[in-house]
């Protein structure tokens, strides 16, 4: 496709941190609405 890619010697690392920022930039409205309960 083209789609240019960088592929981490880490993945799960990379993972972990993405997660960490996403939920750095969430905020309660957005957490309540991803709740399952």
């Amino acid at each position: 496709t083209g789609l240019p890619v960088i592929v981490a010697d880490d993945p799960l690392t990379c993972v972990a941190r993405g997660g960490g920022h996403a939920m750095e930039r969430m905020d309660r409205r957005t957490i309540d609405l991803l709740s399952t309960e």
